[in-house]
Formats: C-alpha cells, sequence, structure tokens
C-alpha cells in the first residue's frame, strides 16, 4: 500500500491458481504438503466467523533450514515490479510485500539491509520487528519480535541479523490478538512464526478488518505464534511457485478482480537451500 498524506483507504480480493502435474491431497488439518518442508493451507473466510461475498485465508508454512529470506527493494534493484516479476528475476520459491511504503518507494518503517538502508528510522507506531540474514549457524534464519515483549533489545537483534524490518504487529507477545481502531475492511498480507519455528505466509484475499485478520492468524488451528501486518489492498500480494504448483494470491477492490499484481517496491523473497 502506497501511503499518501492526503488519502488512505482500500479494500482487495484473492484470485487463487493452483496447477500442477502431480496431486497432492490435504491431510486432517487441511495443509498440503508440497513437499519436506513446505506447506500451503488455504481455508474459507466464510468458516472463521464472517461471511464476505468471497475471499481465502492462505497460509504457506517454510521449514528453517530448508529456506532463507531475502529482502529486495527498489532502491537496491532500480525499479517496483509486481510479485510475478520479482519471483522471476530472482529466482525465488515465494515473494511477500516488505512492508508499506511511502511516495518515494521507501518503507513506512525501519527497513536496512548490511550497510544499506531503505529507511533508517525507527516508525514510534510500529511494534514488530522481523529480522534475518545471519550467516551464523547458530543464530535462527529468522526473529520475530515486539518491543514491548521481555527481553526485547533492537540492538541485540540487529548485531545477530543484517536485515531488521518493522510493521505494526498483528499479534502481541503472548500470541493473541492485538487491538486495532481501524475498522475498514481490506485484504491484508501478514508474515509470521508458527510454533515450530516455521516461517508463514499469509493472506486474506477477502476483505476484512485488520482486527478479524488478526484474530484469524491467532487461532489455535493455525499454530502462529508471531504475525507482522506487511500490506493491505490491492497491492497486498503473494505468490508461491514450486515446480509444477503454482498460487498468485492478487489483492483487489471488492467485487472488482484485479488482472494482475500491482508493482510494489520492496518484497520479502523466499529462497530455497
Amino acid at each position: 500500500m502506497r501511503i499518501v498524506p492526503s488519502r488512505f483507504g482500500f479494500v482487495a480480493f484473492v484470485l487463487l491458481a493452483a496447477c500442477g502435474a502431480r496431486t497432492v491431497e490435504p491431510d486432517a488439518s487441511g495443509r498440503i504438503q508440497l513437499r519436506e518442508g513446505l506447506e500451503v493451507l488455504q481455508v474459507p473466510v466464510s468458516e472463521l466467523g464472517v461471511a464476505p461475498e468471497f475471499g481465502l485465508l492462505t497460509l504457506v508454512y517454510f521449514a528453517p533450514g530448508q529456506f532463507r529470506l531475502r529482502l529486495l527493494t527498489a532502491e537496491e534493484f532500480g525499479e517496483a515490479r509486481p510479485a510475478d516479476h520479482w519471483l522471476e528475476d530472482f529466482g525465488l520459491v515465494a515473494v511477500i510485500n516488505a512492508s508499506m511504503y511511502l511516495p518515494n518507494q521507501r518503507s513506512t518503517g525501519l527497513m536496512v539491509d548490511h550497510e544499506r538502508s531503505n529507511n533508517p528510522a525507527v516508525n514510534p507506531r510500529f511494534g514488530g520487528f522481523l529480522a534475518f540474514g545471519s550467516s551464523d549457524s547458530t543464530t535462527p534464519a529468522w526473529e520475530f519480535a515486539g518491543d514491548d515483549c521481555e527481553g526485547f533489545s533492537l540492538d541485540r537483534i540487529r548485531a545477530r541479523h543484517p536485515v531488521v524490518v518493522q510493521n505494526y504487529r498483528l499479534l502481541d507477545c503472548e500470541g493473541a490478538p492485538t487491538g486495532w481502531s481501524d475498522t475498514r475492511a481490506y485484504s491484508s498480507a501478514a508474515v509470521g512464526l508458527d510454533e515450530r519455528g516455521w516461517l508463514v505466509l499469509a493472506h486474506s484475499g477477502a476483505p476484512c478488518r485488520p482486527g478479524d485478520f488478526a484474530r484469524w492468524l491467532s487461532m489455535p488451528r493455525f499454530g502462529i505464534t508471531d504475525a507482522l501486518f506487511v500490506e493491505g489492498g490491492p497491492e497486498a500480494s503473494l505468490m508461491l511457485r514450486d515446480g509444477s504448483h503454482e498460487y498468485r494470491v492478487i489483492g483487489s477492490w471488492p467485487g472488482r478482480r484485479s488482472p494482475g499484481f500491482r508493482d510494489v517496491p520492496n518484497v520479502i523473497g523466499v529462497v530455497g537451500l
């Protein structure tokens, strides 16, 4: 979502396509294992306590040790791109928005990558941090932190990981949904962590209030312990491609299906090891 000082509003729709020569069946929980360490779960949002006109909640789970993360920005690589171009241009398994952004395409919160600073300033409104990229095999592949959680230290996080991205939190220190004053409905994308330590990419194609999105992600059935809001509305994008299986989750305005992904300047890419 591009943040424009005079206007701020958005809603979206999910377009999901899956194809593949090999049929994969969901397990008892509804998850599909595309391969070891990679799972997909799709749930109609009408099963989650609301009944909008359309939409799925899509969750993609990645095991540490089998995948790593990259931060990719227009500032570093020349231009904004739609999610499918980011994925293809950089050989990614999956891609999702890294954060909301300003008119100059820089992140609305702290975003640093080694010595490069897309935005060097901590946003006092945002309480959540995702860090990754350590070359130390004893350090977790990715780390989530909240600034009001016990033991939080941004200096420690930055000392452990060269890449840090700041966003709004959807879940609090105990994994409960955070409070949101925004009552508008729009598609939302999030990056999170589950109880196994797996990375989770989440997208609600159905227009929903962010408070509802947070509540869905907190449900025990999904096993998510941390989650950060990374984008809302037509720019909210999630794409996964693994062999013959492909999922495209595209945001748009309610009732009007978008023909494709919108250009976004900053993304988090998942790379197979």
